[in-house]
């Protein structure tokens, strides 16, 4: 069981210490064999950045970093469908802030490069990944644009 104390443990050790509460939140999500993919951001002395990892009965991949750390990279989110993951995370290059993806099809092993999805100016939420009909799809409201949704093909 997942959720069993006696099989909790720790997904990340950066020894990151902070008087107080990141505002970076991670994410976390179970595919249909189980596995669960996690995302997590950190400026812990071991690592700083985004970082995904997944986990197969206790056992766990090596971190796996994401994101462009000089462009501010935050905010991930994670999602599984099927044998595809998508990691979603935001960006900010000084002037405008950027969606970014990025797809793995053999349930985290390997991935495919990562592209920008939009881009906007001003005032935008996090972007929030959720599954419809078994597919992946994107949804990001932004100040200039309102809110859009994009299908994602995995």
């Amino acid at each position: 069981d997942l959720l069993d104390p006696a099989s909790l443990q720790r997904a990340s050790d950066d020894d990151w210490r902070i008087d107080g509460c990141p505002h970076h939140g991670g994410g976390l999500a179970a595919d249909d064999q189980g596995r669960l993919h996690l995302v997590w951001f950190t400026q812990g002395r071991v690592r700083q950045g985004l970082f995904y990892r997944h986990a197969d009965h206790g056992r766990f991949s090596p971190p796996m970093k994401f994101g462009n750390d000089a462009a501010q990279a935050g905010h991930p989110a994670v999602l599984a469908t099927g044998r595809s993951v998508t990691l979603a995370w935001l960006e900010f290059d000084g002037q405008t802030n950027q969606v970014w993806i990025q797809q793995s099809r053999d349930r985290g092993r390997h991935w495919g490069p990562a592209r920008r999805l939009a881009a906007s100016e001003g005032a935008v939420d996090y972007p929030i990944l959720l599954a419809r009909a078994g597919k992946p799809w994107l949804v990001w409201h932004s100040e200039r644009e309102g809110l859009r949704s994009w299908a994602l093909t995995p």
